[in-house]
């Protein structure tokens, strides 16, 4: 079969040539763990630089984690296609993809701007109530797609339900759910989630929702799945990404903290002291300019 068809990713991007408008699809039965069906994380995890800003305050990353669940938990229950707003002004289409009465993933269509005056309207509302850099995301409107029209992207949406029903009709889908057990596949969705989202405020109870199942379950089958807390993960890709920034760009510690997603400064300090044994400016002066595996091994000679 896998010579026969385009992979979910190939299609992905011949629907998205030539648009501004943003295909994420959101996994809930394992079926994005099938060969053909397999996407990056770009096609998975939805994320761009005007959610990036949203949701760079803890009220305005706190708020699109609820629309998200909301909306997730809608369409398992309704099995139907709907649309409309984020609280930011733009739009977005979500389509369940149904087999045998089940919600096996869920389309999201976004990044739509049908109304630009809407848009900006809900976005210097909910922007003064979070304190997301409102110009700065007025400015990321013109980088979306106009849609007047809902149609094409309804379209596309059905072509995208009808394209996956039919690599999953030819596949070997349940054995594939066998050798993956549903603990390990939210294990591995939920630290791809937080490699893309590290610079959020990201608690455990928002992950579980998002991808329904219990807290303290997912807190035990993500530690048994990589050994080691998700807040342990989590400071973990942080350092790593503020490690890479302190060697390979001038921005300040401060920015670097919080781009990473610390809180503050002498947070950042202790945390990076304990893994690197000496400060964010020690550690710019010792590796400046290195590559990460020059790092890595400068580093093991160390201990």
């Amino acid at each position: 079969m896998d010579g026969q068809f385009l992979s979910l990713e190939e299609m992905i991007h011949l629907l998205c040539r030539d648009k501004k408008m943003q295909i994420c699809i959101h996994d809930v039965e394992g079926v994005l763990s099938l060969p053909l069906l397999r996407l990056p994380s770009v096609f998975r995890i939805h994320a761009s630089r005007f959610c990036d800003l949203a949701k760079s305050t803890t009220r305005g990353n706190n708020l699109c984690m609820r629309c998200k669940t909301r909306a997730n938990k809608a369409a398992l229950e309704k099995k139907q296609p709907f649309r409309g707003y984020c609280p930011y002004g733009l739009y977005e289409l979500a389509h369940p993809v149904v087999m045998d009465g089940m919600v096996v993933c869920i389309i999201y269509i976004g990044n739509l701007l049908p109304d630009h005056e809407e848009a900006l309207r809900r976005l210097n509302y909910t922007s003064s109530l979070t304190g997301a850099d409102r110009e700065s995301m007025h400015r990321e409107l013109y980088r979306t797609q106009p849609a007047a029209l809902m149609t094409p992207y309804e379209q596309i949406a059905k072509a995208l339900d009808s394209y996956i029903r039919l690599l999953l009709s030819g596949s070997d889908w349940a054995k594939q759910k066998k050798a993956h057990p549903d603990c390990q596949r939210k294990a591995r969705e939920v630290a791809e989630y937080i490699l893309v989202n590290y610079s959020q405020n990201l608690s455990l109870k928002q992950l579980a929702d998002l991808y329904f199942v219990n807290e303290k379950y997912l807190g035990k089958v993500f530690q048994a799945e990589t050994g080691e807390t998700m807040r342990q993960y989590l400071n973990r890709v942080r350092l790593n990404n503020a490690a890479r920034l302190l060697r390979n760009s001038d921005l300040s510690v401060l920015n670097i903290a919080m781009d990473c997603g610390f809180q503050n400064v002498p947070y950042f300090n202790r945390t990076f002291m304990g893994k690197y044994q000496m400060t964010p400016l020690q550690y710019r002066k010792e590796y400046s300019g290195c590559t990460e595996k020059e790092a890595l091994k400068r580093e093991n000679k160390l201990r």
